[in-house]
């Protein structure tokens, strides 16, 4: 492996990633301060992906497990890994050639153990949402990660030790384990946001029924978290409330596109309970209108249109 200043090994757990999976570790290879190894998990992929990964044996070392999860995949490496920090890859993503030159500085001289990086969200080659940039690298606490716990996992570097003294990634969890991490490594040390777009992220369409489970798997990994922090949670009761208010509030949102009324009532009501707020307040009036009137309306308005157009020409 290549020598380096740090010692950073580079993981990216891989299932069924053919289309992406060369480009992701050539990226990681391609560093203008090499990664002390770059580690990929082949976990149980049916497709050309073991193929394409054992065309750089000689520069990456592999294992292979069967299908199991990207958290038990991302466990695996971690266990295995030789350096001192991890950096976490997507298989369909892609690091900028600088990012461990420029992230490993300021990581150290912020004597935070973890960061994260902005990023370019890219959809079908097209680019449709770019991180904004500054030289203001931000160090978060604990209260602020609370209120915002969603950072992209692909393109963080955290300290090795300390994503083993946490136990590393919930693998119970279909989904959320990435929030389940950070408010964990949260009682060990702050997190460095580095304000430039040091990775590209593919744009990934999850399904509603994903997204039902997120819901669900985050107000699992919230209550575990309020559980073992009671001063936290008494401290900042106000801010705790706003934020099951806020999954309750979404998870409801999504059962109404799915056009599951009752199943959206019960969840804004919810979060109504914890914090009432106008617009959760309009999203129930929005899923207590029944579907025909909906249909009716929406019928009315296009007639009304039509014959509003018809007298102005």
């Amino acid at each position: 492996m290549c020598k380096t200043i740090e010692k950073i090994s580079i993981i990216i757990p891989a299932y069924n990633q053919e289309k992406y999976i060369e480009r992701c570790i050539l990226s990681a290879i391609n560093q203008t301060q090499p990664a002390f190894e770059i580690i990929v998990v082949n976990d149980g992929s049916t497709d050309n992906t073991q193929k394409i990964i054992d065309g750089y044996k000689d520069k990456i070392r592999i294992i292979t497990q069967k299908n199991s999860g990207v958290s038990s995949a991302r466990n695996k490496a971690i266990e295995n890994a030789e350096g001192e920090w991890i950096l976490l890859l997507d298989s369909d993503d892609e690091l900028f050639h600088e990012h461990i030159e420029y992230v490993m500085p300021r990581l150290k001289e912020s004597n935070c153990q973890f960061t994260y990086v902005n990023s370019i969200v890219e959809k079908d080659g097209v680019i449709v949402r770019t991180g904004e940039e500054d030289e203001q690298h931000q160090v978060r606490d604990l209260l602020s990660i609370y209120k915002s716990p969603y950072i992209a996992i692909s393109g963080i570097v955290i300290e090795k030790k300390l994503l083993m003294d946490i136990g590393g990634f919930d693998t119970s969890l279909n989904t959320a384990e990435d929030t389940d991490v950070t408010l964990k490594l949260m009682g060990h040390t702050n997190i460095l946001h580095i304000h430039k777009n040091l990775i590209k992220i593919q744009w990934r369409n999850d399904s509603l029924s994903r997204r039902l489970d997120t819901y669900k798997d985050e107000l699992y990994v919230y209550h575990k978290f309020n559980k073992n922090e009671v001063l936290f949670c008494k401290e900042n009761k106000k801010t705790v409330n706003k934020v099951r208010s806020r999954s309750y509030r979404e998870w409801g949102d999504v059962y109404l596109f799915k056009g599951e009324n009752i199943q959206a009532i019960k969840k804004i009501l919810i979060s109504l309970f914890f914090t009432f707020e106008i617009k959760t307040l309009l999203l129930l009036i929005k899923a207590c209108i029944p579907s025909f009137l909906k249909d009716h309306y929406k019928k009315n308005s296009v007639v009304t249109n039509v014959i509003i157009k018809t007298k102005n020409d």
